[in-house]
């Protein structure tokens, strides 16, 4: 847990509500900095001496930015929306939370398991039903961006500070490792946009000034090298990966509106080269016993080295072999519930535990915990609304800061959907940032559901309305 003054966590809280009270969007962008600058596993790990676990800053936030949409809908006097898979996971969640109580009783780790889980509904509600317009849309989008950043920020001073890093010696890499500052997959999703993105233009759409131009290289420089100081090989494949699905899925609209471009591989490919150079040139700067170049190459040669996949891969395949063989044993349709593989992590000896992966791969997870529901539900129908949600704004709105924030959403997905299947699900406490962008984007365009695809984008499109 991590030690902070117990007062922080009550002052923020009253802040927060009295500023939903007043301001709810203000409220609202407010929670969504904190939570992706701080990152949710460590606003996790705060606590207040008078509640203990049952509360802490992400939870504080979280909180706030459901008061700022009570708040907001009640000021405009509008009822609450939701995307159709949102109660539908909200059901799922509240049948695998009983099969948990009848199972294991009502607990801290039992209670902790549906907390978890339900951070990501909570936040595609929250997003739906806040981010109503073009205006909106644009701010919270510098809300993302300034988060991310003070996010990567907070990363280099986290390998500062978790040891010296001038004593660094060749192999002692794995010290500094953490997926903590790429909170919700906001980072990759970023880099992502820019295949479907004309190189130089801002969310508005319009060429970008000099000093905004200097200041998207400085984030852009940060996230690589956040993303590749990570030293995860699966963020790194997920990201790949995910750049030409973005690319075919997202193609433009009509040639005279240069935001809807599809960017240049020409300057795609210098520009990334650029942001590749000046993270290492930086990192150097600051880490001179750090080569980032090394670092990459020596974790990409792991993947054809039969003793480090014998660990890497080996711990998935021992916790995917338990979880699936439990599966078959339990309830197909729908799983163990939630609390099932924390129960195998409890009856293990803490020596014995590294040796299971429990939870990394994302589609068993689904399978064990909500079963064939929740695989098809978390694992296909969510994804696919999505990026149908997302991709029809981007081929419909006129506000240009509607279209990028909808890029942003089906980019982000995109992405989980492929990290996925090596790492991590959407039952996690970082869901936060996909959630909000997931519900934006099924907002922003849902004044263009039911309209028709025009000819001219049938034909340019080898993807069809999802």
């Amino acid at each position: 847990m991590t030690e902070y003054p117990s007062v922080l966590i009550p002052v923020s809280l009253v802040l927060g509500l009295l500023l939903a009270a007043s301001r709810p969007y203000a409220a609202f962008l407010a929670a969504v900095f904190v939570i992706v600058a701080g990152g949710g596993e460590y606003l996790n790990a705060t606590r207040t001496e008078a509640l203990g676990p049952y509360l802490n800053l992400l939870d504080v936030w979280t909180a706030v930015s459901l008061a700022a949409m009570v708040f907001d809908l009640e000021q405009r006097r509008r009822k609450i929306r939701a995307p159709v898979y949102v109660p539908l996971l909200l059901m799922l969640l509240a049948f695998a939370t009983v099969q948990d109580f009848a199972r294991y009783g009502v607990s801290y780790e039992s209670v902790r398991a549906l907390r978890w889980a339900i951070q990501f509904p909570l936040a595609v509600l929250v997003g739906a039903n806040l981010v109503t317009d073009a205006q909106r849309a644009r701010r919270l989008l510098q809300a993302l961006l300034g988060g991310a950043v003070a996010a990567a920020l907070m990363h280099f001073a986290y390998i500062a500070v978790r040891f010296d890093a001038r004593q660094l010696a060749a192999g002692s890499y794995q010290a500094i490792r953490t997926v903590i500052f790429l909170d919700g997959g906001l980072t990759p999703a970023l880099l992502v946009t820019a295949v479907a993105w004309p190189v130089g233009r801002g969310p508005e759409g319009r060429p970008l000034g000099l000093a905004k131009l200097l200041g998207l290289l400085v984030a852009g420089t940060l996230f690589v090298a956040s993303m590749a100081l990570s030293l995860t090989r699966s963020v790194w494949i997920a990201t790949v990966a995910a750049l030409p699905a973005a690319a075919m899925v997202y193609r433009h609209r009509e040639r005279r509106r240069p935001a809807g471009r599809r960017a240049a591989l020409g300057p795609l490919l210098a520009t990334m080269a650029v942001l590749a150079v000046v993270a290492s040139v930086t990192v150097a700067s600051l880490f001179p016993q750090i080569s980032l170049g090394r670092v990459v190459v020596e974790r990409v040669e792991g993947l054809f080295d039969p003793e480090i996949n014998r660990v890497s891969v080996g711990t998935r395949r021992a916790a995917a072999e338990i979880e699936l063989g439990d599966w078959l044993d339990g309830t197909l349709l729908l799983g163990r519930g939630l609390f099932f593989f924390q129960e195998h992590m409890r009856e293990r000896e803490e020596a014995t535990l590294a040796q299971y992966g429990f939870g990394h791969l994302g589609y068993v997870t689904y399978l064990s915990q909500l079963g064939l529901v929740g695989l098809l539900l978390y694992g296909v129908y969510v994804p696919v609304a999505v990026v149908g949600d997302s991709r029809r704004t981007w081929r419909s709105a006129e506000a240009p800061a509607s279209r990028y924030l909808a890029l942003l959403a089906g980019c982000c997905i995109l992405y989980h959907a492929i990290m996925f299947a090596m790492s991590s699900s959407l039952l996690m406490l970082w869901t936060f940032a996909p959630g909000i962008l997931a519900g934006a984007a099924w907002r922003q365009g849902s004044a263009f559901a039911g309209q028709a695809v025009p000819d001219r984008d049938r034909q340019k499109s080898p993807v069809r309305s999802l």
